[in-house]
């Protein structure tokens, strides 16, 4: 009996190490960038990211990243195209099918959420030199899935969480609120797909099921190009 217990015991501690080096934030941010093929994203300049966005209607969409944090997403409905822009410093959006189809300057909150997808590497990539705080959470189910639960609080106090797989070690979840009009909003972003692309997993798909939007929207990308050319002027709000 006590030889029962002893190897019980032996077991339990061995179990307990297991999971405690397994909860490293270090090591499941580090098996993260290798995953997703970080080194290869250091040498990427541009990205242009072909495909639709599915909501009540399917519309056509191209996103255009320019290192360090430019970002444009065209939207096209009924053949008119509206923009999300990020120059580095001035968001702006138009939407020529509204009532106001002038060049509009984002203010926050949507500023800060902007900035955050301009990143071009990541938040969780050199997160300390960025001003965000990473804690790991711990682990847990995801589907038939054990994830690591990354908590994000970012430089402007908004706090993200981050679902990793701990076999792929690459992202399957964003959850988190926002506030509007004094409400708040659950934020939940499913990630699949993964293609490699030059070294580089991209997710193909992206599911916004987040709360106070008129439905969830779905995003897939046909084609994803890095080290492409892109024209400066795109990112350029127009005077008129």
């Amino acid at each position: 009996m006590k030889k029962y217990l002893f190897l019980v015991g032996v077991l339990f501690l061995a179990t307990s190490t297991l999971y405690s080096q397994e909860l490293k934030l270090e090591d499941v941010l580090n098996s993260y960038y290798k995953a997703t093929g970080l080194d290869k994203l250091q040498n990427v300049k541009s990205i242009i990211m072909t495909g639709s966005l599915t909501t009540w209607v399917i519309m056509p969409t191209k996103t255009y990243r320019v290192r360090p944090n430019k970002y444009r997403m065209e939207k096209d409905f009924n053949d008119i195209t509206g923009l999300t822009v990020y120059d580095g410093q001035t968001a702006w959006t138009t939407a020529p099918w509204s009532k106001n189809p002038k060049p509009q300057v984002v203010t926050e909150p949507n500023l800060s959420d902007l900035k955050i997808q301009a990143d071009f590497d990541g938040v969780l990539y050199n997160w300390k030199e960025k001003g965000h705080i990473v804690e790991l959470v711990g682990i847990e189910k995801l589907g038939d899935s054990d994830v690591y639960r990354i908590k994000l609080t970012r430089s402007d106090n908004i706090v993200e969480y981050y679902l990793i797989d701990s076999k792929s070690f690459l992202i399957q979840k964003k959850l988190g609120t926002r506030n509007a009009k004094g409400k708040d909003y659950k934020i939940d972003i499913t990630f699949s797909d993964y293609r490699n692309i030059d070294g580089i997993m991209f997710p193909f798909n992206i599911m916004n099921n987040s709360e106070g939007q008129p439905s969830s929207a779905e995003t897939q990308y046909e084609s994803i190009e890095v080290n492409i050319p892109v024209d400066e002027n795109l990112f350029v709000m127009p005077l008129k």
